[in-house]
């Protein structure tokens, strides 16, 4: 296991769409087994996060619009893709961004990779100008749940969602002021 402090951080860019991809699809193999189909999971799950991440990388700009920007931070060592948050503008509250991703590889969990790529997107996101920022997540993924409310966020709203075409009991998680995770 690599240690946290051997971790850089950089940002994402287009050409990272792959690595990002293949993340994304152990972390939701290993953390999402029995929250969605397991044939879903190991079949064509794959190919929708290859779809996704093209779609949200296309270009290769992070824009979304004047002075607010998404957010691709990956955390790496010896260039091995660690981890990675994704955050975007909120279209409904332009001083909010939504935090659409946050994972990190399975052998790297518990080691505080999580937490220091959460701080590090809210120093960015605050310095964009950005106050306030949210995410969803399964209710089901206590582990999950636990770890944002240590960080500081508050449980707003109970939903289900649309989560590549399956409905999912979600919580809403909040942090409305971005300085208590900086």
């Amino acid at each position: 296991m690599t240690t946290v402090d051997q971790i850089v951080f950089r940002d994402g860019a287009a050409s990272d769409r792959e690595a990002v991809s293949a993340l994304q699809l152990a972390s939701w193999r290993d953390s999402y087994r029995g929250l969605l189909p397991d044939a879903y999971l190991d079949g064509a799950l794959a190919e929708d996060l290859t779809a996704t991440w093209g779609r949200k990388l296309e270009g290769g700009k992070l824009e979304d619009g004047p002075g607010r920007h998404s957010l691709l931070l990956l955390a790496e060592s010896d260039r091995q893709l660690e981890g990675f948050i994704y955050a975007c503008p909120d279209p409904k509250r332009p001083d909010s961004a939504y935090i659409d991703n946050l994972h990190v590889a399975p052998d790297q969990r518990g080691a505080g990779l999580g937490t220091r790529l959460l701080r590090q997107a809210a120093k960015r996101l605050a310095l964009q100008g950005y106050y306030a920022a949210y995410l969803r997540v399964f209710v089901a993924n206590e582990a999950a749940v636990r770890f944002y409310l240590r960080l500081g966020a508050h449980i707003t709203r109970r939903e289900t969602d649309d989560l590549m075409g399956y409905p999912a009991d979600t919580y809403r998680l909040e942090w409305p002021d971005l300085s208590a995770l900086i």
